[in-house]
């Protein structure tokens, strides 16, 4: 029993950390201060990569599946065949 235990914790751990880490980010891109995301470690980075990669992230995070843009185009935009919406 200990052992499902220990697995909840860890799940619920991870999903608490990706739920403020989206809030963070959201917080960051209104007024365009992504850059803060990035690990003060990082010195090498490009700043728009940073800002495209965070607003193509946030978008497949709406609440509405329906906002949400299908895999296709997600790949699209990493890859950049298309702009971010």
């Amino acid at each position: 029993m200990t052992e499902y235990k220990t697995i909840y914790d860890s799940v619920q751990n991870v999903d608490n950390y990706s739920l403020n880490v989206c809030l963070r980010a959201w917080k960051l891109h209104e007024p365009n201060t992504e850059i803060e995301l990035v690990d003060e470690e990082l010195s090498n980075f490009d700043e728009n990569e940073v800002k495209r990669v965070t607003r193509i992230a946030l978008l497949c995070t709406q609440t509405s599946p329906m906002q949400r843009p299908p895999m296709s185009r997600v790949v699209a935009m990493l890859s950049g065949d298309i702009e971010a919406d």
